[in-house]
């Protein structure tokens, strides 16, 4: 067995998901991977006229991972009552927080919201806000005109 290259993810509860890029590994000797306390990113949903919003669910990922689609480098929460959310284990770089409204507020709408983590220093305060947008409803139909495109009528 010859020394060989590998990529290795290594993930616990309560640490920053770590993925190493062609890792040298020996079958005679172990290999160490350390793994870095995880950061918090905290902050708070409401609407436009400054009202909180619970029952959003919120997804992050760090914008500088190549692998960032692993679920192990998704960060989910959902906000309480009170519109305040916290997603936890955060490495170090840019991310971009975006919201998902459900009933009754699924008319609403957040952009997505970037921050940076920078050392092992949490992120508090994010604000996003939540505007007015639109629920289309209707039945989907085929017609003539759309030329095998898909067509929805309310």
């Amino acid at each position: 067995f010859l020394t060989r290259r590998s990529s290795d993810l290594a993930a616990a509860d309560g640490w920053a998901a770590t993925f190493i890029r062609g890792a040298s590994l020996d079958k005679d000797e172990p290999y160490e991977i350390t793994l870095r306390p995880g950061c918090s990113i905290a902050g708070r949903v409401i609407d436009s006229e400054g009202n909180p919003i619970g029952g959003v669910s919120l997804s992050s990922k760090n914008k500088d991972f190549i692998v960032g689609y692993m679920s192990e480098f998704i960060l989910k929460a959902t906000t309480d009552e009170k519109g305040e959310f916290m997603l936890e284990n955060a490495a170090e770089g840019a991310y971009e927080i975006q919201a998902q409204m459900h009933q009754p507020h699924e008319a609403l709408y957040a952009n997505p919201v970037s921050v940076t983590v920078e050392g092992n220093a949490p992120v508090a305060g994010v604000k996003i806000l939540a505007e007015q947008g639109a629920v289309l409803k209707g039945k989907y139909q085929e017609h003539e005109a759309c030329y095998d495109q898909c067509c929805l009528f309310a």
